[in-house]
């Protein structure tokens, strides 16, 4: 890398600090290992002694600045409002910011107002579209982790480039799935507050299978991911706890996540691929899974959909049942060396840090 070496630079999440990390957390680990970094979470988002010492090196920074009916006032007049709150942000960190980072079109989304920063807009949710077209037209750079997406930004701005989801570099953790009788054992991870979950597929399957341990990392009540829960998740978390063969172990760090998959004879993911076919085109988890080696049955995810073959896919939950029968019984097979090769690579490939190189030469090109 070149570019982004001892810079200044302000990452603008949708989510806060938190044990659970998403994209934008994992960006701004990375970013700090060059530069100086900050990190804006959204305006509910608390800055407790516990996140910034998690975070460190990269410095939490918050804003609670917020405006009922904002985003109705006149262009000018939003951009000097925003512009003043710059300052502010500007005065606390104590520094110019060199590069913003802008993961959340729905606030800063007029990026002009940061001067002689270089702007990015990166995209990583189909459906988080508020202020999409002034994010784009405002940013010097904007990135994608799907197709879709791509072509939502576009019409905008011409600098706009797909980027797969990033690899989490682990460190192995002394952790241990808690042992039981059943022969066989699988893992999902992932917040399971979010609507787009298949839940009527994941529980047949857990039914259906009553030599399987289902066990599932992830935020099934409030945290950074979730200062919110819809009664209807509520409800789908308390039928998946009665099950005698589902185990929720709740967040873990991303050195335990790794520890843990690499325990699982298979790993989940469960999308209603179907009805959100667009924002379930990627997820952030398949990359880490991908990096354990171990082989995945999921719905269908476009963007792992055209020839990788790494994935073992299904469009029907007669399908979906039937792939996960197929890979527990023939474990020896789909946890082959060459498989399991086949899997690490791609996700190394796609490592954080590869993936800033790649971004990098992208900054290169346009400054």
């Amino acid at each position: 890398m070149n570019y982004l070496i001892g810079k200044n630079i302000l990452v603008i999440s949708p989510e806060g600090w938190g044990k659970s990390k998403l994209s934008k957390h994992h960006y701004a680990i990375e970013l700090a290992k060059s530069n100086k970094v900050w990190f804006l979470g959204p305006v509910y988002a608390e800055v407790t002694k516990e996140n910034m010492e998690d975070a460190y090196p990269v410095s939490l920074i918050a804003d609670f600045f917020s405006m009922r009916g904002f985003r109705f006032l006149p262009h000018f007049l939003q951009r000097i409002i925003l512009a003043k709150r710059v300052e502010k942000l500007q005065k606390k960190a104590g520094v110019r910011f060199n590069v913003v980072w802008n993961f959340d079109n729905s606030r800063y989304y007029h990026l002009d107002v940061f001067k002689d920063a270089f702007c990015i807009h990166h995209k990583m949710d189909f459906h988080v579209n508020y202020q999409n077209e002034m994010a784009c037209k405002t940013a010097h750079l904007c990135l994608g982790v799907t197709h879709g997406i791509i072509d939502q930004m576009a019409p905008f701005n011409h600098r706009v480039h797909f980027v797969q989801h990033g690899y989490v570099e682990t460190q192995k953790v002394n952790v241990v799935l808690p042992k039981t009788n059943l022969p066989y054992s699988a893992l999902y991870v992932g917040n399971l507050l979010i609507p787009f979950i298949n839940w009527e597929w994941l529980l047949r399957l857990i039914s259906s299978n009553s030599d399987v341990q289902f066990y599932f990392i992830g935020s099934f009540g409030r945290g950074n991911l979730n200062p919110f829960a819809e009664e209807e998740a509520i409800e789908n978390i308390t039928k998946l706890k009665s099950l005698p063969n589902a185990m929720l172990l709740g967040v873990c760090s991303a050195n335990e996540i790794a520890s843990y998959s690499e325990q699982a004879d298979i790993l989940l993911a469960v999308y209603d691929s179907m009805k959100y076919p667009d924002i379930t085109a990627n997820s952030h988890k398949i990359m880490n899974y991908l990096g354990s080696g171990k082989p995945i049955v999921s719905n269908v995810f476009k963007e792992y959909d055209a020839g990788i073959s790494l994935l073992y896919m299904a469009k029907t939950m007669d399908d979906f049942l039937k792939t996960f029968d197929h890979v527990k019984r023939n474990k020896s097979i789909y946890q082959s060396l060459e498989l399991t090769k086949r899997r690490k690579q791609f996700a190394c490939d796609n490592s954080y840090s590869n993936q800033l190189a790649r971004i990098d030469s992208l900054i290169q090109e346009r400054v």
